[in-house]
């Protein structure tokens, strides 16, 4: 038996967590398939690379913060991004410290294909479901998230 907040959850309710979980997972993988070269991260990265350009100039660093990643982390997949020819590197004219990431045509149009036209379909299918029902599942996720993130399980609980 768990209890947690004064609610009361048995070993048969959390399973039924898990398998939602699950199911969560298998909803991931209905997401349109990707070329070989293209990894879910980059994806990700894209888009965040995306929301930051709509407020001004993108460096490497804000992408690792906006992300919580290692700058290092985020450097290899720029490069990799690079290469690809979704984004161009440019050199600050006031300080050369400072690298921008830009967002090439390419880019662009990996961003539209791949994250902003999926989004706009699943958004569609979301459309009848009520957003109290939407904002309770983000809420738990992200709270069970952190709770388990804080404190890992450990096998002595089990």
């Amino acid at each position: 038996m768990i209890i947690t907040g004064g609610n009361y959850m048995d070993a048969y309710q959390a399973r039924k967590v898990i398998d939602a979980f699950e199911k969560a997972e298998k909803i991931l993988q209905n997401r349109p398939p990707l070329p070989k070269d293209i990894l879910p991260s980059y994806l990700k990265m894209l888009d965040k690379i995306y929301e930051l350009d709509q407020k001004g100039k993108v460096r490497g660093s804000d992408v690792a913060g906006a992300l919580h990643q290692t700058k290092p982390s985020i450097t290899r997949a720029l490069c990799a991004m690079d290469a690809m020819g979704w984004i161009t590197k440019e050199d600050s004219v006031t300080d050369k410290r400072v690298v921008y990431i830009v967002l090439t045509d390419k880019g662009r149009e990996i961003h539209q294909y791949y994250i902003a036209s999926y989004y706009s379909a699943l958004s569609k299918r979301l459309e009848k479901y009520k957003e109290e029902d939407i904002n309770g599942m983000m809420q738990f996720i992200d709270a069970f998230y952190q709770d388990l993130s804080e404190d890992p399980m450990k096998r002595e609980e089990f």
